[in-house]
């Protein structure tokens, strides 16, 4: 059935809608379940707790509402309510129905508002109203995480389509200097997202229509990352140091409580990432000695499978943080493999950088160390069709800023250097975006102290350069893909007077050829991209 087809008038008697309204008891309370509302797919609705084989009609409004009636609470506007179906419970008092969403864009963000009217012979009125589906219909999307212009600054979230290039939703974060780091995750239906709002806080809002829903605080500093399980029922928080042993917390995404939690037996560093089919975790730690090592982590159910050394002997950082704010990412998970980040101390030339493959195998982790010499590389992005694994590197101690290497996925070798864009080699990579044909790269040019985004084909290696745009910050990158759009969003750090440079968006469309801007009163330190299905 079409969720914008049938617009007949509900078959049951609704003179109820104009009595006086009055506060009567609801019981039985009956619930409505959703899937994810996507453009051009089905939105599952399904209603439990009500008496086995009894009536149930469908109700829908484009807008919400919030009316006493006998029935219990309405929340959908009176004057637009449509009747959708009606059904009777099985044995169990469920009831299910799929309503097939149009791939249309101009349903992007369309509110959508379902409530269930119910037989049940004990209520005063004799039917009952279920809760309330309050959603919106989602086509592509953008979430932007944000930290405000003044002092001290407070962050949020803002939620972008990327139909109308306009905010429909927002989080703030509702705390002064709070961090806009973090990546948000979200439930199988999204309608519950998971964001760290600081270094010791997850925080729970409401994608659909913004806000907060609730927080979870943590004793000690945790990694900015996030992970789901495959079904997005458990958000994974790494919890680092402190007073307790670092930690894996398990927190359900639906009521934000901590369902299990694995300590771990060293020190670890803010840096993991995730395995096969969202499965298991890797993550940076170092050895009572002081080396590096990985630890493999079970997800459901939270176990410890072990731990492996990478680097070569001696080995004691994973990456320099050349700035806090920047997102490093030298570890990368693709193919069964992880691949590492490691550097060495090596008097008297200073440091020396490692690059260790670590091929996971159901009796353990193998691993093959590669030697970078007075170099190291801080970010990683895996290419699976392309078999590359593409890298930013740096010297480590002196000499120019690097470029950019590339490694084999699935055969052996060392990183070669790429060929250079038109500005020169010396260039700082800020983000790698990359499919099996092109690779999107956000690098800072050191000449001019200006970012320039470029587009690399990977089968031919020619450069193409975006014109500059001016950030002297953190860049970030999302590359957007679905039946619509090949777009690329890059977020632009804005300075008040003298500079006088607004806060925006940069889209890049590779179908059309354009550049578009999206105006924000506040910088975009992050970017999430969530195409269509």
């Amino acid at each position: 059935m079409s969720l914008f087809i049938r617009r007949t008038s509900i078959a049951v008697a609704l003179a109820w809608l104009a009595v006086p309204s009055f506060a009567a008891p609801q019981a039985n309370p009956i619930h409505l379940r959703h899937s994810a509302p996507f453009l051009g797919q089905n939105l599952s609705i399904q209603l439990e707790g009500a008496l086995p084989l009894t009536t149930v009609d469908l109700l829908y409004s484009p807008e919400a509402g919030s009316y006493v009636t006998p029935f219990g609470v309405l929340e959908l506007r009176r004057d637009r309510i449509r009747h959708l179906a009606q059904g009777s419970t099985d044995a169990a008092g469920s009831w299910s129905i799929d309503l097939s969403v149009p791939l249309d864009t101009a349903l992007a963000e369309r509110e959508a508002h379902f409530q269930a009217l119910v037989s049940d012979p004990s209520a005063p009125a004799g039917r009952i109203l279920s809760d309330a589906i309050h959603a919106r219909l989602l086509g592509p999307r953008v979430y932007a995480g944000y930290r405000g212009n003044g002092s001290p600054a407070r962050a949020g979230l803002y939620v972008v389509s990327a139909v109308s290039d306009t905010v429909v939703a927002r989080v703030d974060y509702g705390m002064t200097n709070a961090s806009a780091k973090s990546k948000p995750v979200f439930d199988a239906d999204f309608a519950r997202g998971a964001v760290m709002s600081t270094q010791q806080e997850l925080l729970f809002f409401d994608p659909f229509f913004g806000g907060v829903r609730g927080r979870v605080s943590f004793p000690s500093a945790c990694s900015r990352t996030l992970f789901t399980d495959p079904a997005r029922r458990t958000v994974y928080v790494l919890e680092i140091n402190g007073s307790s042993p670092a930690r894996v917390h398990a927190i359900d995404l639906s009521s934000g409580t901590e369902t299990a939690h694995l300590d771990l037996p060293n020190a670890v560093e803010p840096l993991w990432c995730l395995g096969r089919l969202g499965s298991e975790v890797f993550i940076a730690e170092y050895e009572p000695s002081g080396r590096t090592a990985i630890r493999w982590v079970d997800l459901d159910p939270l176990a410890d499978l072990g731990s492996a050394p990478v680097g070569r002997a001696g080995s004691r950082y994973f990456t320099d943080y050349i700035d806090p704010d920047y997102l490093l990412l030298p570890m990368v998970y693709s193919a069964g493999q992880v691949f590492v980040s490691t550097m060495t101390d090596v008097p008297p030339l200073g440091r020396e950088g490692d690059l260790t493959r670590c091929r996971v195998t159901s009796s353990g982790i193998a691993t093959r160390v590669m030697g970078l010499g007075p170099s190291r590389i801080y970010r990683l992005t895996a290419v699976p069709a392309a078999d590359r694994l593409l890298a930013g590197e740096l010297r480590t101690d002196w000499g120019p800023a690097g470029w950019m290497c590339q490694v084999p996925l699935f055969t052996i070798g060392l990183p070669a250097f790429l060929p250079s864009p038109p500005t020169g080699p010396e260039l700082y990579v800020h983000d790698i975006e990359a499919d099996g044909t092109v690779a999107w790269i956000i690098a800072e040019w050191e000449w001019q102290h200006a970012d320039i985004l470029y587009r690399l084909d990977m089968q031919t290696y020619t450069w193409t350069q975006t014109p500059h745009f001016w950030n002297f910050g953190p860049s970030d990158m999302e590359v957007l893909r679905d039946v619509w759009d090949h777009e690329v969003w890059v977020a632009n750090k804005g300075y008040g007077p003298p500079i006088d440079i607004a806060p925006e968006i940069l889209v890049v469309d590779e179908l059309h050829g354009t550049t578009r801007h999206i105006a924000l009163d506040h910088t975009a330190e992050v970017l999430h991209a969530v195409p269509l299905p």
